[in-house]
């Protein structure tokens, strides 16, 4: 039998339980900006059969394709993008999203604190998701790094994050 998880990396593993626990919620498509924090998310969403994936290079285009299927099939869709500017350049479409109550999912790939003290090569200080709570964007900052957390902690924190239960 095939897993989804591969428990061998921490934040593989979150990355596919993320991706599963929004497809019990009902996501059907992820569009991509590639970068090198967010490979384990990127992974996750490519390698789950229930996920159309769809790779755009340019953040501020990527989110604007993303808010058009999610107006077109009044599903939710998922932006996954690295940290910082990439996640800002997501802001028009959120903002759009927000005003015309468009299911639209912001994951970032945000550097933790420390890395962002030790100015760590691409920690930037920018925060993007920031920004975007700054608008009225709703927020789950989850730190994958911490193996104590159990599955269901996350999905049950998913869940209710997005008005499920």
């Amino acid at each position: 039998m095939t897993t989804l998880f591969d428990s061998r990396n921490l934040n593989t593993l979150w990355a596919a339980i993320i991706a599963e626990t929004l497809v019990r919620c009902g996501l059907k498509t992820a569009i991509i900006c590639p970068g090198s924090r967010s490979a384990p998310l990127t992974i996750a969403f490519v390698q789950h059969p229930q996920i159309e994936t769809i790779p755009i290079l340019d953040e501020r285009s990527a989110s604007f394709f993303a808010l058009g299927i999610a107006k077109q099939t009044h599903r939710p869709v998922v932006l996954i993008c690295s940290s910082g500017t990439a996640g800002a350049n997501f802001y028009p479409a959120v903002i759009e999203a927000r005003e015309t109550r468009v299911p639209l999912l912001v994951l970032t790939a945000d550097p933790t604190e420390f890395l962002k003290q030790a100015q760590v090569q691409g920690a930037t200080a920018i925060d993007g998701l920031e920004m975007l709570v700054q608008q009225g964007a709703a927020a789950l900052k989850i730190w994958t790094g911490n193996s104590e957390v159990p599955v269901t902690t996350m999905r049950l924190a998913l869940q209710r994050h997005l008005g499920l239960i």
